[in-house]
């Protein structure tokens, strides 16, 4: 656009010198008829001043001889030689009274117009410079203000493109108080609608899958829990009441048994996953120190980490203020990012687990060294049934940010960089009396 721009502003400039070159032609021209025409009648205005009686001559026997010169005023003129420049001819009738003879001859008088022509010609390259000049700088100045108005053209129609391709961070520059300027701003206000009614859409779709969800836990707390403890039950009893009495055949019995319990275990865990992340009778909140409650969860997980090949580094610059909140659903909550960032770990790695004091709220970041998260995943890790783990059901992140968010008023925030690892930070904010004295 900035090309069509100029080169339109160009041609406008060339067409209107090549007008002022065919007026200067043309004009020539004219000035140069006037000049004849001006010779003319003052050629004829002085001659007529003029009073020439007889005009004496020699003769062809070296005496003299007496002939009568009548001018004809009428006549006179002046024309253009393109060899002499500018001539003034004077017709002439003559008579001499000797042989009583008349002729008529012309006196061409050359009138020197060579010094107005070079002033012209001069004029003309003048004009021609000064118009150059101008055709010079009228396209600099078309460049830059055809820059200055499609620029921002352009920024918006690169933030278009970018919005149609489904990207809603999107905002473009907008200052100025002019029509782009509003257009811009009115732009970045409607990508932010768009993704406030994105998260809106996203929060609604959140709470309709955990209301579904909530349906499903009490269906499968009946339906399920109940019949798992009764298998449970009845395999130690069948372990206490018939064990085999070939050793063999005993340990191959027993091995089988603690199969059994193992998958009733898991399932077991399932059902207590769903519930709490479904559950609505949300228990009391009390005063918890996060430091005591991340260490007494560490506890827990030291020889898996051992196992794993995992160090672990704690991060604690000074102590932090207790924050409001359920004991049990925020070391679930603990643990769930510390068993992810295990299986982030595989062939070992570190652990790092950072407490401080921030602005009204507590922070608990969780970073790994494992094999990260892809960009287009990273949007959808809190999702619920999102999970990029084989054997896993989705339900962990999900249920870290109900817990923080939803039930806490917290924040979630997640930073990751395949290949070199996922960093989590959790934010619980402070009770108003700890808010107020932090302030």
């Amino acid at each position: 656009m900035t090309v069509r721009l100029i080169a339109l502003m160009s041609l406008v400039l060339l067409l209107s010198l090549a007008a002022f070159a065919l007026l200067m032609a043309s004009h020539h021209t004219a000035v140069m008829k006037e000049v004849t025409h001006t010779i003319s009648v003052v050629g004829r205005a002085t001659l007529r001043t003029f009073e020439l009686p007889d005009f004496t001559g020699a003769d062809g026997d070296g005496g003299t001889a007496e002939r009568a010169i009548v001018i004809r005023v009428e006549d006179v003129r002046a024309e253009v030689d393109p060899a002499h420049g500018t001539l003034l001819r004077i017709p002439t009738i003559g008579e001499s009274e000797q042989d009583r003879m008349e002729w008529t001859e012309e006196i061409v008088l050359p009138i020197p117009t060579g010094e107005f022509h070079g002033l012209f010609a001069a004029f003309r390259t003048r004009t021609l410079i000064l118009f150059l000049g101008v055709l010079l700088v009228g396209t600099v100045l078309s460049a830059s203000l055809a820059a200055r108005f499609t620029r921002p053209i352009r920024r918006l129609d690169a933030g278009i493109r970018r919005l149609t391709g489904g990207d809603l961070e999107v905002e473009v520059e907008a200052t100025g108080g002019d029509e782009m300027g509003r257009l811009g701003r009115a732009f970045n206000e409607m990508t932010r609608r768009l993704r406030a009614s994105r998260d809106r859409e996203r929060e609604v779709k959140r709470r309709e899958q955990l209301s579904a969800l909530g349906r499903l836990a009490a269906g499968v707390a009946h339906d399920v829990r109940n019949p798992l403890h009764s298998i449970g039950l009845t395999l130690q009893h069948l372990q206490e009441a018939a064990p085999p009495e070939d050793p063999g055949r005993r340990q191959e019995f027993e091995r089988s048994i603690g199969i059994i319990r193992e998958e009733i275990s898991r399932l077991d865990g399932l059902v207590e996953n769903f519930l709490q992340f479904a559950r609505t009778d949300r228990r009391a909140k009390v005063a918890i120190d996060l430091g005591q409650l991340l260490r007494e969860t560490l506890r827990l997980v030291e020889r898996e980490a051992e196992r794993r090949g995992v160090r672990i580094e704690v991060v604690a610059p000074g102590a932090v203020p207790p924050v409001p909140g359920e004991v049990e659903s925020i070391r679930s909550s603990i643990l769930n990012l510390i068993l992810n960032s295990f299986e982030a770990m595989e062939s070992g790695g570190t652990l790092t687990l950072t407490i401080r004091g921030a602005d009204r709220e507590v922070e608990l970041e969780v970073a790994d060294t494992g094999h990260g998260i892809p960009a287009e995943d990273q949007d959808r890790v809190f999702e619920f049934a999102y999970t990029t783990r084989e054997g896993g059901h989705g339900l962990g992140l999900a249920m870290v940010h109900q817990v923080v968010v939803e039930d806490h008023g917290g924040r979630v925030a997640l930073e990751s960089r395949p290949g070199e690892g996922t960093c989590v930070r959790l934010g619980f904010p402070l009770a108003a009396a700890e808010a107020g004295a932090a302030a």
